[in-house]
């Protein structure tokens, strides 16, 4: 693709994840970093057959001064004002030495928007590896982190 013209250092696949408020469907996400620092978000629509139909771009941005090594990804619930809201919450480690949370908003069935980020200059080497427990309640309410 056009969107990644240098190499692709990690992926990750948030799986199964229901779009907006059409239950019937489902698509599978892959998150995408490369060696110029840039995260992508495609989306991998699933037909009736539970079989891969297509493939498209639905958020990026340049969130690394270099490689993107390491992904956590993971999906999130919140009920704000009485509104049940979805949200893809991504951990990154870079060359930088940095690490970065996002946390983006389904605006619409296949649209993201970023409310939340949050960087930090984490090790003196490059990052390489990053997990989160999500046996534990991880709180990114945007007001709180403010």
């Amino acid at each position: 693709s056009e969107v990644h013209m240098c190499p692709m250092l990690s992926v990750k696949i948030l799986e199964r994840l229901r779009k907006g408020d059409d239950d019937d469907q489902l698509a599978l996400f892959l998150v995408t970093g490369d060696t110029r620092g840039r995260l992508v978000i495609w989306s991998l629509e699933i037909n009736q057959d539970e079989e891969p139909s297509q493939l498209h771009m639905v958020w990026k941005h340049k969130i690394h001064q270099s490689g993107v090594n390491a992904l956590c990804v993971w999906e999130t619930n919140t009920t704000e004002a009485g509104l049940s809201w979805k949200y893809i919450c991504i951990l990154t480690g870079g060359d930088d030495q940095t690490l970065h949370l996002l946390h983006l908003r389904f605006e619409s069935s296949n649209k993201l928007a970023m409310v939340n980020h949050i960087q930090t200059l984490a090790h003196h080497s490059a990052v390489k590896c990053v997990a989160v427990d999500l046996r534990k309640k991880v709180d990114m309410d945007p007001v709180a982190t403010r």
